[in-house]
């Protein structure tokens, strides 16, 4: 992440599936690659053991399996998008 600030915040924050403080840091939600901006709406708080996972069976998988990651994601304005299998923010993409 570029913006400090923001990546400090996420250290003080606790992972949003197990509540651990441990290496805490903020997931994008649309990656990086995809051109997701480093903002709080764009980022999940989450401990190196789950940032590892939600790498490893992708955002749906994983947000199946954690309800509250799903909850989290649509209180910050996203939607879920099934026929594109993924979720969804206008703001976000229309960037």
């Amino acid at each position: 992440m570029k913006n400090k600030e923001l990546c400090k915040s996420y250290l003080k924050m606790p992972c949003i599936v197990c509540g651990s403080y441990n290496s805490v840091s903020g997931h994008h939600i649309r990656s990086k690659g995809s051109g997701g901006p480093d903002i709080k709406e764009n980022l999940i708080p989450l401990c190196l053991n789950h940032h590892t996972e939600v790498h490893q069976i992708a955002m749906v998988a994983f947000c199946q399996k954690y309800s509250a990651v799903k909850w989290y994601i649509l209180s910050n304005g996203w939607f879920y998008c099934s026929y594109r299998e993924r979720f969804w923010n206008d703001e976000i993409y229309s960037e």
